[in-house]
C-alpha cells in the first residue's frame, strides 16, 4: 500500500521550498514510528490554519489525527512558528501511540 494515500495534508503554508520538504518530512518520519508503535497502516491527517496575529504576523495551528482500525489518536498544537507547532503536534500523537503500545504489551 502507497504512503502517499495514507498521510492526508490540508492547506500546507505558503512558506519557501526548503521549509514545505521539511515539513513534509517530519510528517512521513513521524507516520512511520506511528505505524511501528500501532502496527499496520495508519491513516495521519495533518491540517494547518494560518491566521494574522498582532499584525502581519502569522500563527499556526496544526491539527492531527491518526486512525488504526479501534483507535483514534487527535493532537493539536498553536505556534508563532510552523515547524514548531507541527513537531509539537505529532509529537503528542507519537506519545499516545506510545502508551497505547505499551499498554498492550504489559496485556500480552
Amino acid at each position: 500500500m502507497e504512503t502517499d494515500k495514507l498521510i492526508q495534508i490540508t492547506y500546507l503554508p505558503k512558506q519557501g521550498e526548503m521549509k514545505k520538504q521539511a515539513l513534509i518530512n517530519a510528517i512521513e518520519k513521524s507516520h512511520s514510528k506511528l505505524k511501528d508503535f500501532l502496527h499496520g497502516e495508519v491513516l495521519l491527517e495533518v491540517h494547518f490554519r494560518e491566521s494574522k496575529k498582532q499584525g502581519m504576523r502569522e500563527q499556526f495551528e496544526v491539527n492531527a489525527n491518526a486512525n488504526l482500525a479501534g483507535i483514534s489518536l487527535h493532537a493539536k498544537f498553536i505556534d508563532w512558528d510552523s515547524e514548531k507547532a507541527l513537531k509539537h503536534t505529532l509529537n503528542s500523537l507519537e506519545k499516545e501511540a506510545l502508551k497505547i503500545k505499551t499498554s498492550k504489551s504489559k496485556k500480552n
